[in-house]
């Protein structure tokens, strides 16, 4: 019974950090398309920024409740596990070469350093080219208050499926989470795949996915 409630915990860790990413690639997207309709490929000006940071700062509070209640600290709790897959020298801070590491890990590849500049660039809010947790805190929240719940599990899936077979396996659930530096065990991968593999195909499809994503993480 134990063993199992730390898989879960592990599982659902690790789900949370898929969704971080899913999360930073579409946002970086949704930069790209803003400056391509602006007709300006160059960052944003600091008074488009200041706008925007407008709009993330606070947000925890209002999503999550006053810092003192339990859902605010659980979230905090939560999201500093997940900061720490970007921070991995434990600096207290992001900087562009660690979100672009990530990005090219999930295959971006030419365009990993810009859309990461770009992420950088939005949530700074003290100006100092990196991200703080204070930062990137208020920034999940704000991304949670406006959620596509089958587009960003459509695009985990896409994140994990790397040979675009529309199926995934054990080996590229395995890879995944460990370039994110997900802790789970070989039995915790191939639990995870059994669980979901309703059809028995020996792999996950899309449906199957979704339906592990809704169940660990309901309350996210």
């Amino acid at each position: 019974m134990v063993q199992e409630v730390n898989r879960r915990q592990r599982t659902e860790k690790a789900m949370r950090a898929l969704r971080l990413l899913s999360a930073l690639r579409s946002y970086g997207r949704k930069l790209d398309r803003k400056d391509l309709a602006a007709g300006d490929a160059e960052a944003p000006t600091p008074a488009h920024s200041s706008r925007r940071r407008t709009d993330f700062r606070g947000a925890a509070v209002r999503v999550y409740g006053s810092p003192g209640t339990a859902t605010y600290i659980r979230k905090r709790h939560e999201f500093q596990e997940a900061f720490a897959i970007f921070d991995r020298e434990s600096t207290g801070h992001v900087r562009v070469e660690n979100v672009q590491s990530l990005f090219e890990l999930m295959g971006l590849g030419d365009k990993a350093e810009e859309a990461a500049r770009s992420i950088v660039h939005e949530l700074d809010v003290d100006g100092g080219d990196t991200i703080e947790f204070e930062e990137f805190f208020d920034w999940t929240a704000a991304q949670h208050e406006a959620v596509d719940a089958e587009s960003v599990t459509r695009d985990i899936f896409n994140i994990i499926d790397r040979d675009h077979s529309h199926d995934i396996t054990a080996t590229e659930l395995r890879d995944t989470l460990a370039s994110l530096g997900a802790v789970m065990s070989a039995e915790d991968i191939m639990r995870t795949v059994a669980d979901a593999d309703h059809d028995g195909s020996g792999s996950i499809n899309f449906h199957e996915f979704a339906a592990l994503m809704n169940k660990y993480m309901k309350d996210t």
